[in-house]
């Protein structure tokens, strides 16, 4: 009766334990997903989901770390910095993009007011 509870015991923590590291793997999967997707079309609101992706991967991280698994937490924590680069990468092609936006629409303004300023002068006679 001993051994086949300690058997069970063993059965339900590699249970528990696949489970944590199918997390973690969901984890990195739904994170790479939604980074492809942020790269594609940047917004908060993508930025904000990504962040909870990486707290919540940064849990299962710790989990399986604690429960002495400790080759998997690193693997998984070498996936979640390579997948942090990338977001990371994405967001300052995105924040470049806006800087170049930004740039043009400077400059188109600056055209403008200087069209207009020589249209204001264009008709006037010269000045005695």
């Amino acid at each position: 009766m001993r051994s086949r509870a300690a058997f069970l015991a063993c059965v339900l923590l590699a249970a528990l334990l696949l489970a944590g590291c199918d997390s973690a793997q969901k984890s990195t999967t739904a994170l790479e997903t939604e980074i492809t997707a942020y790269t594609a079309a940047p917004n908060a609101e993508k930025a904000g989901k990504i962040r909870e992706l990486f707290a919540r991967l940064d849990g299962q991280i710790i989990k399986l770390s604690a429960a002495g698994h400790r080759e998997e937490a690193d693997a998984f924590q070498r996936q979640r910095d390579a997948l942090q680069l990338r977001f990371t990468a994405a967001q300052v092609a995105g924040n470049l993009q806006n800087v170049k936006k930004a740039a043009e629409n400077l400059g188109q303004a600056f055209r403008q007011a200087g069209e207009a300023f020589g249209e204001a002068f264009k008709d006037k006679p010269p000045a005695d």
